[in-house]
Formats: structure tokens, sequence, C-alpha cells
């Protein structure tokens, strides 16, 4: 459920640059079920069918992107009690059970966002995402090209982020991202913020320099 394919693109001089990645909610079978109205959601997985369409959905993955690595990094709270630590053990079982059909370029990596978010805050759960993400995504780099349309090299790796339902918390992490690598393509091309203290912010070309922040 709610998959979308995100994309930043950057274009200096003829050339550009493109930075994939997914988000969605898990692709293993599960529901989620209320007993009451003022009750908090339950989440289910269903136990005898949740590897059931999984292989076919990291195909499809691997027919766009290639033999590349996909890196699903989930966001579910981690808590014993929590029902989304079921739907997680069942989604690491499910990318482990991958490999006895083939499928050996997806890896389960963890991170219980909530839990960062309540203990530090916001600025220091961003913090430790992006410290978190750095060292997977290392080697991923750009897919890199010549306009209008001549791809010169390709990205190296993808990443995929998932809460229960691919909302709030995937938003979050999906921003974390967009700047991690927004950045990175700053300090490759040496672009930063202009230094002018009377930088318009309604026109946010002129506060682009060609000197890095």
């Amino acid at each position: 459920g709610n998959e979308v394919e995100c994309e930043l693109l950057f274009f200096k001089d003829n050339k550009f640059w493109s930075e994939r990645w997914r988000r969605g909610s898990i692709p293993i079978r599960w529901k989620t079920t209320l007993s009451s109205k003022l009750s908090s959601p339950k989440h289910r997985v269903e136990k005898d069918a949740f590897f059931n369409g999984t292989a076919e959905y990291f195909r499809k993955l691997i027919n766009r992107y290639g033999e590349i690595p996909i890196r699903c990094v989930s966001l579910l709270q981690t808590e014993e009690e929590h029902s989304e630590n079921e739907i997680k053990g069942y989604f690491r079982m499910a990318l482990e059970q991958l490999f006895d059909v083939g499928i050996t370029n997806v890896f389960f990596t963890p991170f219980d966002l909530n839990q960062h978010l309540h203990a530090e805050g916001s600025s220091e759960a961003m913090m430790d995402f992006l410290s978190y993400i750095a060292p997977l995504s290392d080697g991923d780099g750009f897919a890199k090209g010549e306009l209008p349309n001549t791809i010169t090299e390709p990205q190296h790796g993808l990443m995929r982020f998932n809460c229960a339902d691919s909302l709030d918390r995937t938003n979050l992490a999906t921003f974390y991202y967009a700047m991690r690598f927004t950045a990175d393509w700053c300090k490759e091309n040496k672009v930063g913020l202009s230094k002018t203290p009377n930088a318009d912010p309604n026109q946010p070309n002129k506060i682009l320099d060609q000197t890095i922040i």
C-alpha cells in the first residue's frame, strides 16, 4: 500500500544527477483491525500466507533497477508488547526467505524512529537517523547523465523505507534522506548557499552560489 518511487533530480550545465528510492507499507500479508472506536488499531500478520507475493514484489523491483543492493529500512516500533513488533519479525523472516527463491540482494535494516523521537526529540532523532543510514548508502551514489536523456552512470543501490502504513514516519525518513543527498550533491559539485545576508528566500535561484557552505 502507498507504494511510491521518489526521485531527486539535479541539473548543472548540460549534466543531470538522479537519486531514487522507494517507500511503501510492509510487503507481506498483514492487516489492521479495530475492536472498537476507542481502541488503538492492532496489526495482525496472516501467518499461514505472510510470504505470498513478497518474492514477486521484489522481482519487480529488480526488473526495474537491476541487481543492485536493495536495503529495506523498517521504521516499525520494536517494543515487544507493540503489535508492530510482530509485523517487523515476519518482515525480517520474509526477507530471509527471499534467499531460498534465489533473491540475494535484498536486506533488512531496522530503525525504530518513534523510539528516537520520543527519547531524544526531532533534531537528535534526525541526526541519529542520518548517522544510521550514511554507511548503508555511501556506495549508492547518483545516477548521472547528460542532457537530454543519456545515462552515463547508474545508481548503485536502492533504499526502501516503510513504517506500518507508509505515512508519518515514512514522510519524515524520506525527507531526512532527501536532505542528506541534496547536501551530498552540493558538496560533490561545490555548490552551496550564498553568504550574502540580503538573500531573498522568495527567490531561491539567487541563494545558490558556486561556493560550498
